[in-house]
């Protein structure tokens, strides 16, 4: 039987390094809806081509600023790797600063309400948790958006899928 789960923490982590894909060495426009294509690039294309993955395989989706086209947006999605050694020219390396984070971690009894409902509603829920905790949210200068995605492979395969958002804060 199904039982929902949702639970906030601080979090401190170290600096988390990930290779992947972004909309714009992709060439697709910022706003062009292909989130699911990306994903499939990511498993199915790229990431046999990813060095140093840690296992097991986590992805993380955001947005964040191009560094070589200041104030441009690009949609990020890559896995969490030990370091960067020969990375594959088609992909982006990131870096996610080691700093406290407001961790929401939930889950669904899909992935489609996981990520259509559960997820939509995670801002909302860890803006009125800081408030509550006098926490100061802020945006990282590498990411306009304060959420980070985050999908744990092992437990989006479980029978109920999980997921967390991280959260920046002073």
């Amino acid at each position: 039987m199904f039982t929902e789960k949702s639970t906030m923490e601080i979090v401190t982590l170290d600096e988390i390094r990930l290779i992947g894909l972004s909309f714009k060495k992709l060439g697709w426009a910022k706003d062009c809806g292909k989130y699911p294509q990306m994903w499939e690039l990511l498993n199915t294309h790229h990431r046999a081509n990813m060095k140093n993955i840690v296992q097991p395989f986590t992805a993380y989706w955001f947005w964040y600023n191009e560094p070589t086209d200041a104030g441009r947006h690009s949609y990020y999605i890559g896995g969490h790797v030990s370091c960067f050694e020969d990375v594959d020219e088609a992909l982006v390396t990131f870096v996610i600063p080691a700093r406290k984070y407001i961790k929401h971690s939930f889950n669904s009894y899909d992935f489609f309400k996981l990520v259509d409902g559960v997820l939509s509603e995670s801002n909302d829920k860890v803006k009125q948790w800081a408030e509550e905790n006098a926490l100061e949210i802020v945006h990282m200068p590498e990411s306009p958006t304060q959420s980070i995605q985050v999908y744990p492979e092992r437990e989006l395969q479980a029978q109920y899928p999980a997921m967390y958002t991280l959260t920046p804060i002073k």
